[in-house]
């Protein structure tokens, strides 16, 4: 199965962004599908806001791994803007790039900051058009050429593009447009149930339409411990704990957690799971990593013990 990763911040480490590139560069070694940032504007002890500046930094740390954000909040930014940063990075690390569009926002201050409007009219926008824009700007590429609207380099091919939502409802866009897909189970809007049939027909769809597979994962959340208890003790010790938009799929010792994720594939559809590590501590997150490793070279139907 593939494993990516996901992070959000650096924990306890926060003024050491070098603990971000030793954590990528284990992930590049150990075979790790892809690392994603986020971008989040609620919390001042953060290192990073929007993750853009720090992408080509871990590509030059890095080897293989795929990097890119879960996901750009794109009605933040200018379309235009991030199409072209986007393109002009895949220009410089090929096929190693994604960008994750997400439909989400921030506190009322950060989005008059970034978009200067107040929330009302902010709010009172076409919050799918943004996303919808992105993708006209890579595939109807010749009509904005006519209007000499480039988004430079044009010889280069456009970063992976990946939706991100907490079902399998939009699927039928994402078919239409081409794209990626990433389902979230770890915020606390997201609905429990697998729909697993969905999956499995987007998959036909896609590759009937495409000639090739869809790319489809499950992004969950959650800390390996010693055992059950020991990894409910350190959620505590996390902002995670009692923040109401994100909840940890799985708490547990080293088996459980490789169970779990493992089972994800079959349950969901998928071939790819993006961890979210929720540990506080980076060194923890670094051997967390060496024990999910195994789970990258076992075949779906297999879960490697540990």
């Amino acid at each position: 199965m593939k494993l990516g990763l996901l992070v959000f911040e650096l924990g306890l480490e926060r003024n050491d962004i070098s603990r971000l590139f030793d954590y990528a560069q284990m992930a590049d070694e150990l075979g790790y599908s892809r690392l994603w940032l986020g971008e989040h504007y609620d919390d001042p002890l953060n290192y990073w806001s929007n993750p853009e500046p720090l992408l080509p930094l871990i590509l030059g740390h890095t080897d293989r791994i795929t990097v890119g954000t879960a996901g750009t909040l794109i009605r933040l930014h200018s379309p235009y803007r991030v199409a072209s940063s986007f393109r002009l990075l895949n220009s410089m690390f090929l096929d190693r790039v994604d960008l994750g569009l997400a439909g989400g926002y921030a506190k009322e201050v950060a989005v008059q900051a970034l978009t200067g409007m107040d929330m009302d009219t902010f709010v009172a926008q076409d919050r799918y058009a943004p996303t919808q824009e992105v993708i006209s700007l890579f595939r109807d590429e010749p009509q904005y050429l006519e209007k000499s609207l480039f988004v430079n380099p044009t010889a280069f091919p456009a970063p992976h593009l990946w939706i991100l939502s907490f079902s399998y409802r939009g699927l039928p866009f994402v078919l239409e447009s081409q794209c990626c897909y990433s389902r979230t189970l770890f915020h606390s809007v997201a609905p429990p149930t697998p729909d697993r049939a969905s999956a499995m027909a987007f998959r036909e769809q896609y590759e009937a339409k495409y000639g090739r597979p869809a790319q489809l994962n499950i992004a969950v959340a959650g800390i390996m411990g010693k055992d059950e208890k020991d990894a409910q003790q350190r959620l505590i010790k996390t902002s995670y704990a009692t923040n109401p938009f994100y909840q940890a799929n799985i708490l547990g010792s080293p088996q459980q957690v490789t169970d779990y994720l493992h089972g994800l594939t079959e349950t969901y559809g998928v071939d790819e799971v993006i961890w979210l590590d929720l540990d506080a501590d980076m060194e923890h997150r670094m051997r967390t990593l060496q024990a999910l490793s195994p789970l990258i070279a076992a075949p779906i139907s297999e879960a490697p013990t540990t």
